[in-house]
């Protein structure tokens, strides 16, 4: 029933909104607009269809906020100590060290010494 045509609208102006200039917001504002008036004139949906598919975008786009700002929140205030956040670069991810495996930078890859 929900209108995911209208409601991959709304996810989209919501995701653009926040980030263009003032002056440019009605543009992504008016896309739901439009996608909603195309379906129901062409007779695909009903009103109460992409109203339900604005509902739903609506709810998907708070829901993730939420989750977001959960997951933000535990990674810098978790419980548990994370060695991985330590400034020790043998426990840095991959994006950060040039090395394989558990190696230490500064230890020659043929061998330990």
């Amino acid at each position: 029933m929900p209108s995911l045509h209208t409601a991959f609208a709304t996810l989209c102006a919501g995701f653009l909104f926040p980030r263009v200039k003032t002056r440019w917001r009605p543009l992504p504002a008016s896309y739901p607009l439009a996608m909603m008036f195309s379906l129901v004139y062409s007779g695909e949906h009903w009103i109460v269809d992409t109203l339900t598919g604005i509902g739903y975008a609506v709810v998907t786009m708070l829901a993730t906020a939420w989750l977001e700002s959960r997951w933000r929140h535990h990674r810098t205030h978790g419980r548990d100590h994370n060695p991985a956040d330590t400034d020790d670069p043998r426990n840095r991810g991959f994006h950060d060290v040039a090395t394989f495996g558990n190696e230490h930078p500064s230890t020659p890859r043929g061998g330990s010494g």
